[in-house]
């Protein structure tokens, strides 16, 4: 939850390309022995494969999230981005594989739908049109929507999928990032690159990604992206806290309703018990108990 506040507060502070450099160069080094034994090209992944998990995990998530929370305030962004991924990976298994759902997913897919209805809509309803922030943030949505598919189908381990994101991602960003990094090193920024490299390089770049990869791996993607639901309401707080920035109702609504919609969906199925008596409580016997 305090990615998005953080996040915000650093790409006020810093170029985008720096922001995203910092998530990849601590982990590229840390699992640089897991590349070594597994290689940038893994054998029996498909180099389509690889280049889909790489640009909807790494690259594109991350550089449309940072935009989008540069452009947006973070209690806007926190309930699109982990709300929109299992709607779009919902709309597919419904349009291309088939899936019917049962009425507690489609009650939450409908309330999902509903809260962002209710981020986005105002500004366009009000004639400012669809805002950028917003905009980048459902991208970067359906980017982890697919990235989440695709993990699943590449079978790669957390630890692998985390050494190649942060290689690839890393060498493309270099040539981009490196320039406003050493400007702002030569500002002596120090505190703030120090802060950017806990929050971007471990606890998102290792812990998070690694994490993520283990729950897509024991849960699947619909249950893993439900789990979420209370990191809205939580980086609304500590934005308050940190930026000072007071969520507007349309967004504290839209929170309300996608965190209800996420948890909805991880209800794999409802079980009912019923306990009779026949005389007042505590006065006659039971001729029902539950054991």
């Amino acid at each position: 939850a305090s990615w998005y506040v953080l996040t915000r507060l650093g790409v006020q502070s810093f170029d985008l390309s720096v922001v995203d450099l910092l998530r990849y160069i601590l982990p590229v080094l840390i699992f640089a022995p897991v590349l070594f034994r597994i290689g940038i090209f893994p054998k029996g992944l498909s180099k389509l494969l690889l280049a889909i998990v790489i640009l909807t995990g790494g690259l594109g998530f991350v550089m449309l999230a940072a935009m989008s929370l540069r452009l947006s305030p973070a209690a806007e962004v926190a309930p699109i981005l982990p709300g929109a991924p299992p709607l779009f990976v919902a709309l597919y298994a419904w349009l291309w594989q088939r899936e019917r759902f049962g009425a507690w997913r489609a009650i939450g897919f409908a309330m999902i739908a509903c809260g962002l209805l209710i981020i986005v809509l105002p500004p366009i309803w009000y004639g400012g049109g669809l805002q950028l922030g917003h905009f980048a943030a459902l991208a970067a949505a359906f980017d982890w929507a697919i990235y989440t598919m695709a993990l699943r189908r590449s079978k790669l381990g957390a630890v692998e999928v985390t050494a190649l994101i942060s290689f690839w991602c890393g060498l493309v960003l270099l040539p981009f990032g490196l320039p406003p990094l050493i400007e702002a090193i030569q500002a002596e920024k120090y505190a703030g690159l120090l802060l950017q490299v806990l929050i971007q390089g471990v606890a998102t770049g290792i812990v998070a990604t690694i994490l993520f990869a283990v729950a897509v791996r024991r849960l699947g993607g619909p249950s893993t992206t439900a789990v979420t639901a209370l990191a809205p309401v939580i980086s609304a707080i500590i934005a308050v806290v940190i930026l000072h920035e007071y969520p507007q109702p349309n967004a504290l609504a839209g929170m309300a309703a996608t965190g209800t919609g996420m948890g909805s969906n991880a209800i794999g199925f409802v079980l009912g018990i019923v306990k009779a008596y026949t005389t007042r409580v505590g006065e006659g016997p039971f001729p029902t108990e539950l054991t």
